[in-house]
């Protein structure tokens, strides 16, 4: 069987779609030798090269374009390479297929947040996304969720969807995760990053859904409690903005945060997993995730973790994290003071999350990502 893979986005490295798509090359290359890979690569991609010689790329020459312009050109692409060197399944892992399906299909639908959260798109992207993803849905043989939340958001978005044929398959984490840490290392993250010897470590984007503002919030009623004067916030991934009145830079300022906040924007790969084992507590509050691999990461490194109670992340944290109301920043506020303050409650989190991390397997991803293309392509 031949199976291509259409991964566009593997140039947004530090990405959650294209951490994905990296994590299932490689589990698909360890679980299967026998099916042929043709992955559609941009040319400015480094292709992966330890990857074995059942993978193969075929160069992406559609270039960033009006949505409409560029899904018109993917798809006359596509059909010239699979009348050139045909292939049995088409997978597409960030939600949308061409709109003329050249053979059977899988469709991996990473979350709907274009339309939970339309501001975070640009207006011609989330409009096209918009009218994609469930034409998408109807037209695939199978779509994969990453969330049993998610997989309810798609069969309530369209409900001629056939619920036999969209199915939840969890990703997995990186073995890197679950290796300790070793004290020079982190001693030398903790230098070369300069971080503070106490502090709540927020990862990801500054797009409003990851509801930073309010974690600001949370974190400046909680310094003025006694006990919480030294606590300082560290921001991996996220850009720091100022002009607008709800710009990340210009709610530090109001809330006189900036002697206190550390923002590392995107951290070398290499660097991120003593970066979280260094933080004291992870605070995810987001509103809205499709899965969201920050808390998993923080828990397999051993850092206690407060999350949301919104869209998956309960489902993902299970009783591993100390769950908060993402609208109330004192309910953040109230979380994080009861990780920071009870070592037992400290203690209990890091060994759950610990066991809950351990069940979500690049192996079994891989697998079930397989039986579909068997499934569909015979």
């Amino acid at each position: 069987m031949r199976v291509a893979l259409h991964t566009p986005f593997v140039v947004h490295k530090h990405t959650g779609i294209a951490r994905y798509i990296f994590g299932l090359l490689d589990a698909l290359a360890a679980a299967d030798g026998d099916t042929e890979y043709v992955c559609f690569w941009p040319p400015e991609a480094p292709w992966p090269a330890h990857l074995p010689a059942n993978f193969t790329r075929e160069p992406y020459t559609i270039g960033e374009q009006h949505p409409a312009v560029r899904i018109l050109g993917e798809q006359r692409w596509m059909e010239q390479v699979y009348r050139t060197k045909p292939f049995d399944v088409l997978h597409s892992p960030f939600g949308y297929l061409p709109p003329r399906i050249i053979c059977p299909s899988v469709l991996t639908v990473p979350d709907l947040r274009a339309f939970r959260h339309p501001k975070t798109f640009g207006h011609l992207r989330g409009a096209f996304l918009r009218r994609a993803i469930p034409r998408s849905v109807e037209l695939a043989d199978r779509t994969l969720a990453m969330s049993e939340a998610t997989r309810d958001e798609i069969l309530a978005l369209v409900p001629r969807a056939d619920p036999d044929r969209v199915r939840v398959s969890y990703p997995g984490l990186d073995a890197r995760w679950s290796a300790p840490v070793p004290f020079p290392d982190l001693a030398a993250v903790r230098e070369r990053h300069d971080l503070p010897a106490r502090f709540v470590l927020a990862v990801g984007t500054h797009e409003g859904h990851k509801n930073l503002p309010r974690l600001l919030i949370a974190l400046s009623r909680l310094r003025e409690t006694p006990g919480f004067a030294d606590l300082h916030l560290v921001l991996a991934g996220a850009t720091i903005a100022r002009g607008k009145s709800d710009d990340l830079g210009t709610v530090i300022d109001n809330l006189g945060l900036g002697a206190v906040t550390r923002p590392l924007g995107v951290v070398p790969d290499e660097d991120l997993p003593a970066v979280y084992r260094a933080a004291t507590v992870l605070a995810f509050p987001s509103l809205y995730e499709g899965f969201g691999y920050p808390p998993l990461e923080a828990m397999a490194v051993g850092t206690p973790v407060v999350t949301s109670g919104a869209s998956c992340l309960p489902e993902i944290a299970d009783d591993a994290a100390e769950i908060v109301d993402p609208l109330d920043p004192a309910s953040i506020a109230d979380g994080l003071r009861r990780v920071l303050s009870d070592p037992a409650r400290r203690e209990e989190l890091v060994r759950r999350g610990r066991e809950r991390a351990a069940q979500f397997s690049w192996d079994r991803h891989a697998r079930e990502v397989i039986a579909a293309y068997r499934e569909v392509g015979g």
